[in-house]
């Protein structure tokens, strides 16, 4: 009975072989890292929103979310920090004309009654895919889809 085993060189085949397997899956990693720092600052600007939100019912007055396209950042009155939005993302808000505060600056206002105006944040990495925070224009409602 002889005995089958496998050669140096058909060893060596198969470990170059799971070499660039590996090498490849690697360079995925940083689209990975970027991802999920999109993800986290959607979810952060929609937990803005719902935070602005409440507050504008607890309180009977209305509370304005401010959104600095150029500073990158989303200010919601009464909280210290602001939240940030990624560097290398592209930033899009949509809101009504009488919100628009500059070039790059605009707001979505919540009312007392927890109703709002309307707008949407838009944050996508450069191949397009990312996040899209809605805020509906009737009821207020706060909501978050990926695109």
């Amino acid at each position: 009975m002889a005995l089958r085993a496998f050669t140096l060189v058909e060893l060596l085949v198969v470990l170059i072989c799971l070499g660039l397997i590996a090498m490849l899956g690697v360079g995925a990693l940083p689209d990975i890292g970027e991802t999920r720092r999109l993800q986290t600052a959607a979810a952060d600007v929609r937990a803005a929103f719902v935070r602005a939100r409440a507050e504008a019912i607890l309180s009977g007055r209305p509370v304005e979310v401010v959104v600095d396209i150029d500073q990158r950042v989303l200010r919601v009155p009464g909280e210290n920090r602001p939240v940030r939005l990624p560097g290398n993302a592209n930033v899009m808000l949509r809101t009504a004309a009488d919100q628009v505060v500059g070039e790059k600056v605009g707001r979505i206002v919540f009312r007392a009654d927890g109703t709002s105006a309307g707008g949407s944040l838009e944050l996508s990495n450069p191949a397009g895919r990312g996040y899209d925070i809605d805020v509906n224009w009737l009821t207020g409602r706060v909501s978050m889809h990926a695109r």
